[in-house]
Protein backbone atom coordinates (compact mmCIF):
# COMPACT_ATOMS: atom_id res chain seq x y z
CA UNK A 1 0.00 0.00 0.00
CA UNK A 2 1.46 3.36 -1.02
CA UNK A 3 1.51 6.48 1.14
CA UNK A 4 -1.21 8.05 -0.99
CA UNK A 5 -3.59 5.41 0.40
CA UNK A 6 -2.99 6.74 3.93
CA UNK A 7 -3.59 10.42 3.21
CA UNK A 8 -7.08 10.16 4.65
CA UNK A 9 -5.34 10.03 8.05
CA UNK A 10 -3.45 13.23 7.23
CA UNK A 11 -6.69 14.87 6.10
CA UNK A 12 -8.32 13.97 9.43
CA UNK A 13 -5.33 15.35 11.31
CA UNK A 14 -5.45 18.61 9.35
CA UNK A 15 -9.20 19.00 9.84
CA UNK A 16 -9.13 18.39 13.60
CA UNK A 17 -8.99 21.66 15.57
CA UNK A 18 -6.31 22.19 18.17
CA UNK A 19 -4.93 25.66 18.73
CA UNK A 20 -2.20 25.94 21.36
CA UNK A 21 -3.63 25.27 24.81
CA UNK A 22 -6.92 23.93 23.43
CA UNK A 23 -5.65 20.78 21.72
CA UNK A 24 -8.16 18.32 23.27
CA UNK A 25 -9.68 17.13 19.96
CA UNK A 26 -6.16 16.43 18.68
CA UNK A 27 -5.22 14.75 21.96
CA UNK A 28 -8.12 12.32 21.56
CA UNK A 29 -7.34 11.64 17.90
CA UNK A 30 -3.58 11.14 18.30
CA UNK A 31 -4.05 8.94 21.37
CA UNK A 32 -6.43 6.73 19.38
CA UNK A 33 -4.11 6.54 16.38
CA UNK A 34 -1.00 5.81 18.46
CA UNK A 35 -2.86 3.05 20.32
CA UNK A 36 -2.96 1.04 17.10
CA UNK A 37 0.81 0.50 17.36
CA UNK A 38 1.58 0.33 21.08
CA UNK A 39 -0.29 -0.39 24.30
CA UNK A 40 1.83 2.14 26.15
CA UNK A 41 0.07 5.43 25.36
CA UNK A 42 -0.54 8.09 27.97
CA UNK A 43 -1.46 11.76 28.18
CA UNK A 44 0.38 13.99 30.64
CA UNK A 45 -1.23 16.81 32.61
CA UNK A 46 -0.39 19.41 29.97
CA UNK A 47 -1.86 17.32 27.12
CA UNK A 48 1.20 15.78 25.46
CA UNK A 49 0.40 12.35 23.99
CA UNK A 50 3.26 9.92 24.65
CA UNK A 51 3.32 6.54 22.93
CA UNK A 52 6.31 4.37 23.80
CA UNK A 53 7.57 1.44 21.75
CA UNK A 54 9.84 -0.68 23.93
CA UNK A 55 13.30 -1.87 22.94
CA UNK A 56 14.31 -5.52 22.93
CA UNK A 57 16.60 -4.95 25.96
CA UNK A 58 15.12 -3.68 29.25
CA UNK A 59 18.05 -1.34 30.00
CA UNK A 60 18.03 0.28 26.54
CA UNK A 61 18.53 3.96 25.88
CA UNK A 62 15.51 6.12 25.03
CA UNK A 63 14.96 8.20 21.90
CA UNK A 64 12.21 10.83 22.03
CA UNK A 65 10.64 11.83 18.69
CA UNK A 66 8.48 14.95 18.96
CA UNK A 67 5.95 16.41 16.54
CA UNK A 68 3.75 19.23 17.76
CA UNK A 69 0.01 18.70 17.49
CA UNK A 70 -1.14 22.27 18.00
CA UNK A 71 -1.86 24.83 15.30
CA UNK A 72 -1.87 28.59 14.98
CA UNK A 73 -5.26 30.24 15.24
CA UNK A 74 -7.28 32.66 17.29
CA UNK A 75 -9.37 32.94 20.42
CA UNK A 76 -12.53 35.00 20.78
CA UNK A 77 -11.78 38.18 22.74
CA UNK A 78 -15.02 40.17 22.34
CA UNK A 79 -18.56 39.59 21.11
CA UNK A 80 -20.40 42.67 19.90
CA UNK A 81 -24.07 43.27 20.58
CA UNK A 82 -24.74 42.86 16.84
CA UNK A 83 -23.11 39.37 16.76
CA UNK A 84 -19.78 40.24 15.14
CA UNK A 85 -16.79 38.66 16.84
CA UNK A 86 -13.32 40.07 17.57
CA UNK A 87 -10.40 37.71 18.13
CA UNK A 88 -6.86 37.58 19.47
CA UNK A 89 -4.01 35.68 17.85
CA UNK A 90 -2.82 32.36 19.24
CA UNK A 91 0.54 31.85 17.59
CA UNK A 92 1.55 33.91 14.57
CA UNK A 93 -1.06 34.00 11.78
CA UNK A 94 -0.32 36.59 9.12
CA UNK A 95 -2.50 39.71 9.35
CA UNK A 96 -2.25 40.29 5.61
CA UNK A 97 -4.06 37.04 4.72
CA UNK A 98 -7.08 37.54 6.98
CA UNK A 99 -9.66 39.48 4.90
CA UNK A 100 -12.33 37.15 3.42
CA UNK A 101 -10.52 34.08 4.80
CA UNK A 102 -12.91 31.29 5.86
CA UNK A 103 -12.56 30.21 9.48
CA UNK A 104 -14.28 27.89 11.93
CA UNK A 105 -15.52 29.22 15.26
CA UNK A 106 -15.75 26.27 17.62
CA UNK A 107 -18.46 25.94 20.25
CA UNK A 108 -18.22 24.22 23.64
CA UNK A 109 -19.98 21.21 22.12
CA UNK A 110 -17.44 20.94 19.30
CA UNK A 111 -19.60 22.39 16.53
CA UNK A 112 -17.63 24.27 13.88
CA UNK A 113 -19.49 27.41 12.79
CA UNK A 114 -18.43 28.60 9.36
CA UNK A 115 -17.39 32.26 9.28
CA UNK A 116 -15.13 34.70 7.49
CA UNK A 117 -12.86 37.55 8.43
CA UNK A 118 -14.83 40.52 7.18
CA UNK A 119 -13.52 43.22 4.85
CA UNK A 120 -14.94 46.57 3.82
CA UNK A 121 -16.37 46.41 0.30
CA UNK A 122 -14.19 47.85 -2.46
CA UNK A 123 -16.85 50.37 -3.44
CA UNK A 124 -16.78 52.19 -0.10
CA UNK A 125 -13.04 51.88 0.59
CA UNK A 126 -10.79 54.90 0.30
CA UNK A 127 -7.81 54.68 -2.08
CA UNK A 128 -5.54 54.31 0.95
CA UNK A 129 -7.64 51.52 2.48
CA UNK A 130 -7.42 49.44 -0.69
CA UNK A 131 -3.72 48.83 -0.11
CA UNK A 132 -3.41 48.63 3.67
CA UNK A 133 -3.05 45.55 5.87
CA UNK A 134 -5.77 45.46 8.49
CA UNK A 135 -4.26 44.63 11.91
CA UNK A 136 -5.92 41.91 13.93
CA UNK A 137 -7.08 44.49 16.48
CA UNK A 138 -9.24 46.15 13.81
CA UNK A 139 -10.49 42.92 12.21
CA UNK A 140 -13.71 41.12 13.01
CA UNK A 141 -15.40 37.84 12.14
CA UNK A 142 -18.83 37.42 10.57
CA UNK A 143 -20.29 34.06 11.60
CA UNK A 144 -23.85 34.85 10.57
CA UNK A 145 -25.10 35.70 14.04
CA UNK A 146 -27.36 38.72 14.52
CA UNK A 147 -26.86 39.29 18.24
CA UNK A 148 -24.61 38.51 21.17
CA UNK A 149 -27.41 36.35 22.55
CA UNK A 150 -27.39 34.20 19.40
CA UNK A 151 -23.63 33.75 19.71
CA UNK A 152 -24.00 32.66 23.34
CA UNK A 153 -26.83 30.28 22.45
CA UNK A 154 -24.49 28.61 19.93
CA UNK A 155 -22.03 27.83 22.74
CA UNK A 156 -19.48 30.46 21.70
CA UNK A 157 -17.97 32.79 24.29
CA UNK A 158 -14.83 34.76 25.08
CA UNK A 159 -11.97 32.26 24.89
CA UNK A 160 -13.57 29.99 22.27
CA UNK A 161 -11.09 28.74 19.64
CA UNK A 162 -11.09 29.86 16.01
CA UNK A 163 -9.19 27.96 13.29
CA UNK A 164 -8.77 28.11 9.54
CA UNK A 165 -11.58 26.28 7.75
CA UNK A 166 -10.49 22.76 6.58
CA UNK A 167 -9.45 22.75 2.91
CA UNK A 168 -7.47 19.54 2.25
CA UNK A 169 -6.55 18.85 -1.39
CA UNK A 170 -4.09 16.59 -3.18
CA UNK A 171 -2.99 17.53 -6.70
CA UNK A 172 -0.43 15.18 -8.19
CA UNK A 173 2.41 15.08 -5.69
CA UNK A 174 1.37 18.27 -3.92
CA UNK A 175 -0.63 18.39 -0.70
CA UNK A 176 -2.51 21.65 -0.09
CA UNK A 177 -4.14 22.17 3.30
CA UNK A 178 -4.34 24.20 6.46
CA UNK A 179 -2.09 23.18 9.36
CA UNK A 180 0.42 21.10 7.46
CA UNK A 181 2.51 22.82 10.13
CA UNK A 182 2.71 20.45 11.86
CA UNK A 183 0.17 17.77 11.13
CA UNK A 184 2.66 16.54 8.51
CA UNK A 185 5.12 15.84 11.32
CA UNK A 186 2.47 14.06 13.40
CA UNK A 187 1.48 12.00 10.37
CA UNK A 188 5.12 11.06 9.71
CA UNK A 189 5.57 9.88 13.31
CA UNK A 190 2.39 7.79 13.13
CA UNK A 191 3.46 6.19 9.86
CA UNK A 192 6.89 5.50 11.38
CA UNK A 193 5.18 3.76 14.30
CA UNK A 194 3.27 1.59 11.84
CA UNK A 195 6.54 0.65 10.12
CA UNK A 196 8.24 -0.18 13.44
CA UNK A 197 5.40 -2.22 14.90
CA UNK A 198 6.54 -5.76 15.69
CA UNK A 199 10.21 -5.09 14.94
CA UNK A 200 13.06 -5.57 17.40
CA UNK A 201 14.18 -2.08 18.36
CA UNK A 202 17.67 -1.11 19.58
CA UNK A 203 16.30 1.72 21.77
CA UNK A 204 13.05 2.67 23.42
CA UNK A 205 11.17 5.06 21.15
CA UNK A 206 8.94 7.60 22.89
CA UNK A 207 6.74 9.16 20.21
CA UNK A 208 5.30 12.43 21.47
CA UNK A 209 2.56 14.59 20.05
CA UNK A 210 3.41 17.82 21.85
CA UNK A 211 1.19 20.73 22.83
CA UNK A 212 1.69 24.49 22.88
CA UNK A 213 4.60 24.62 20.41
CA UNK A 214 3.03 27.55 18.59
CA UNK A 215 2.55 29.37 21.89
CA UNK A 216 5.78 28.79 23.79
CA UNK A 217 7.37 25.40 22.88
CA UNK A 218 7.04 24.51 26.56
CA UNK A 219 4.86 21.45 25.99
CA UNK A 220 7.91 19.54 24.76
CA UNK A 221 9.80 20.57 27.90
CA UNK A 222 7.20 18.91 30.11
CA UNK A 223 7.26 15.78 27.91
CA UNK A 224 11.05 15.61 28.00
CA UNK A 225 11.07 15.95 31.80
CA UNK A 226 8.64 13.02 31.94
CA UNK A 227 10.37 10.77 29.38
CA UNK A 228 13.96 11.67 30.39
CA UNK A 229 15.34 10.75 26.96
CA UNK A 230 18.95 10.09 26.09
CA UNK A 231 18.46 11.85 22.75
CA UNK A 232 15.63 13.56 20.87
CA UNK A 233 14.43 14.38 17.36
CA UNK A 234 11.95 17.16 16.59
CA UNK A 235 10.20 16.79 13.25
CA UNK A 236 8.40 19.82 11.89
CA UNK A 237 7.97 21.63 8.61
CA UNK A 238 10.62 23.99 7.30
CA UNK A 239 10.37 26.90 4.89
CA UNK A 240 10.56 25.87 1.24
CA UNK A 241 12.80 28.36 -0.53
CA UNK A 242 11.59 27.74 -4.09
CA UNK A 243 8.90 30.42 -4.45
CA UNK A 244 9.70 33.51 -6.57
CA UNK A 245 10.14 35.96 -3.70
CA UNK A 246 12.61 33.65 -1.90
CA UNK A 247 14.70 32.38 -4.80
CA UNK A 248 18.26 33.60 -4.68
CA UNK A 249 18.15 34.67 -1.05
CA UNK A 250 20.18 31.63 0.05
CA UNK A 251 18.51 31.35 3.44
CA UNK A 252 18.24 27.57 3.07
CA UNK A 253 18.58 24.76 0.56
CA UNK A 254 15.13 23.33 1.38
CA UNK A 255 12.63 23.12 -1.47
CA UNK A 256 9.60 21.05 -2.43
CA UNK A 257 10.67 17.64 -3.72
CA UNK A 258 14.25 18.18 -2.58
CA UNK A 259 14.04 15.77 0.33
CA UNK A 260 14.08 16.15 4.09
CA UNK A 261 15.97 19.00 5.74
CA UNK A 262 18.49 17.89 8.36
CA UNK A 263 18.99 20.99 10.45
CA UNK A 264 22.14 21.51 12.48
CA UNK A 265 21.58 25.08 13.70
CA UNK A 266 18.57 27.32 14.16
CA UNK A 267 18.00 30.77 15.55
CA UNK A 268 15.11 33.16 16.06
CA UNK A 269 16.39 36.75 15.67
CA UNK A 270 13.29 38.35 17.19
CA UNK A 271 13.76 36.27 20.35
CA UNK A 272 17.43 36.74 21.33
CA UNK A 273 19.38 33.59 22.11
CA UNK A 274 16.49 31.28 21.24
CA UNK A 275 17.22 28.50 18.78
CA UNK A 276 18.67 25.03 18.40
CA UNK A 277 22.22 23.73 18.35
CA UNK A 278 22.01 20.14 17.16
CA UNK A 279 24.32 17.49 18.56
CA UNK A 280 27.06 17.06 15.91
CA UNK A 281 27.22 13.27 16.27
CA UNK A 282 23.44 12.99 16.01
CA UNK A 283 23.62 15.01 12.78
CA UNK A 284 26.31 12.67 11.47
CA UNK A 285 24.17 9.64 12.36
CA UNK A 286 21.12 11.10 10.60
CA UNK A 287 23.11 12.00 7.47
CA UNK A 288 24.70 8.54 7.41
CA UNK A 289 21.25 6.94 7.61
CA UNK A 290 19.94 9.06 4.74
CA UNK A 291 22.93 8.21 2.57
CA UNK A 292 22.89 4.51 3.46
CA UNK A 293 19.27 4.21 2.38
CA UNK A 294 19.59 6.61 -0.55
CA UNK A 295 17.04 9.03 0.84
CA UNK A 296 17.14 12.60 -0.52
CA UNK A 297 18.11 15.21 2.04
CA UNK A 298 19.61 18.66 2.36
CA UNK A 299 21.71 20.08 5.16
CA UNK A 300 20.22 23.29 6.50
CA UNK A 301 20.46 25.92 9.14
CA UNK A 302 17.21 27.72 9.86
CA UNK A 303 16.51 31.37 10.45
CA UNK A 304 13.44 32.82 12.13
CA UNK A 305 12.43 29.38 13.40
CA UNK A 306 12.42 27.56 16.71
CA UNK A 307 11.07 24.07 17.32
CA UNK A 308 10.43 21.72 20.22
CA UNK A 309 14.13 20.81 20.05
CA UNK A 310 15.05 24.40 20.94
CA UNK A 311 13.78 23.83 24.47
CA UNK A 312 14.15 20.07 24.93
CA UNK A 313 17.91 20.43 24.66
CA UNK A 314 17.99 22.15 28.08
CA UNK A 315 16.04 19.53 30.04
CA UNK A 316 17.82 17.71 32.89
CA UNK A 317 21.56 17.67 32.36
CA UNK A 318 21.06 18.32 28.65
CA UNK A 319 19.52 16.34 25.80
CA UNK A 320 21.33 15.78 22.48
CA UNK A 321 18.83 16.96 19.85
CA UNK A 322 18.40 17.26 16.11
CA UNK A 323 15.72 18.87 13.92
CA UNK A 324 14.17 17.44 10.77
CA UNK A 325 12.10 19.65 8.46
CA UNK A 326 9.60 18.73 5.75
CA UNK A 327 9.73 21.52 3.13
CA UNK A 328 6.53 23.55 3.14
CA UNK A 329 5.38 26.65 1.28
CA UNK A 330 3.25 29.48 2.70
CA UNK A 331 3.75 28.58 6.38
CA UNK A 332 1.31 30.12 8.88
CA UNK A 333 -1.19 30.92 6.14
CA UNK A 334 -4.67 29.41 5.62
CA UNK A 335 -3.32 27.03 2.94
CA UNK A 336 0.15 25.50 3.12
CA UNK A 337 1.74 23.31 0.44
CA UNK A 338 4.04 20.29 0.75
CA UNK A 339 4.64 17.08 -1.19
CA UNK A 340 3.85 13.42 -0.79
CA UNK A 341 7.42 12.56 -1.82
CA UNK A 342 9.06 14.62 0.95
CA UNK A 343 6.62 13.22 3.49
CA UNK A 344 7.50 9.70 2.36
CA UNK A 345 11.17 10.54 2.77
CA UNK A 346 10.56 11.84 6.30
CA UNK A 347 8.83 8.60 7.27
CA UNK A 348 11.55 6.43 5.75
CA UNK A 349 14.32 8.46 7.36
CA UNK A 350 12.76 8.32 10.83
CA UNK A 351 12.10 4.58 10.51
CA UNK A 352 15.60 3.72 9.32
CA UNK A 353 17.21 6.06 11.82
CA UNK A 354 15.56 4.14 14.66
CA UNK A 355 16.39 0.72 13.23
CA UNK A 356 20.02 1.63 12.44
CA UNK A 357 20.70 3.41 15.73
CA UNK A 358 23.37 1.70 17.88
CA UNK A 359 21.99 0.53 21.24
CA UNK A 360 24.41 2.84 23.02
CA UNK A 361 25.31 5.65 20.61
CA UNK A 362 28.23 7.88 21.46
CA UNK A 363 26.78 11.38 21.60
CA UNK A 364 29.31 12.82 24.04
CA UNK A 365 30.99 16.16 23.50
CA UNK A 366 34.69 16.98 23.53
Amino acid sequence: MSLIDHLDILEELCATPGIAGLEDPMVRLVRRLMSQYTDDVRVDKLGNVIGTMAAAQPDAKTLLIAAHMDEIGFVVRHIRDDGFISVFKCGYPLDRVLPSTPVAVHSDEGTAHHAIFAIKSHHVSTPEERFEVIPIEDSYIDAGFESAEAVAAAGIHVGSPVTWWPNFRVKGDQIMAKTLDNRLGVFAVLQMMAALEGRELPVNVACVGTVQEEFSCKGAVVAAHSVQPDMAVAIDVTISMDTPELQGRELSEARLGGGIAINSFGYHPTLPFVGTTANPKLVQQMVATAERHELPYVRTISSRIMTDASWMQYVGDGVPVIELGIPCRYCHSPTEVATVADTRTAIDLLTNFVVDLPPDPDLGRG
